[in-house]
């Protein structure tokens, strides 16, 4: 299995619906993540999510600045739980991505099976091949 670029990947627990007054389920996912992105915009900032991928069970984001081309961070919310998580990388900068550096990862790492099914996010990465 070739090496990917920034390493191993794992989603690391961020906010929960209780902590951000969202529905279990929420009803509206775009709801959830405006509540997220108002919760993450900065101090004379707009967080906005200029890439959205909706899936029955989850949703992967890309959260960003308005108007700051490199500052976005690659997130994953469960419908199911109103969890929202944050994808970290070994190496690299996890939250100052570029629209093109997120398209990219979200192919190289496969992030889109999160979303299709975020059970993957419980269960522990499989070892390198021949490392059984």
């Amino acid at each position: 299995m070739p090496k990917k670029s920034r390493g191993e990947v794992r989603l690391s627990p961020l906010f929960n619906a209780n902590e951000l007054g969202i529905l279990v389920p929420e009803p509206h996912p775009n709801r959830a993540i405006q509540i997220f992105l108002d919760v993450a915009s900065p101090a004379g900032g707009t967080a906005i999510a200029p890439r959205v991928t909706q899936m029955p069970k989850a949703v992967l984001l890309l959260q960003s600045v308005e108007g700051v081309a490199a500052c976005g961070a690659i997130y994953l919310y469960i419908r199911e739980t109103g969890d929202f998580y944050m994808v970290d990388f070994d190496a690299g900068d996890n939250d100052n991505l570029t629209t093109r550096e997120y398209e990219d990862l979200v192919l190289e790492y496969g992030l889109i099976e999160y979303a299709a099914c975020p059970e993957l996010v419980y269960k522990p990465p499989l070892p390198p091949a021949g490392m059984a």
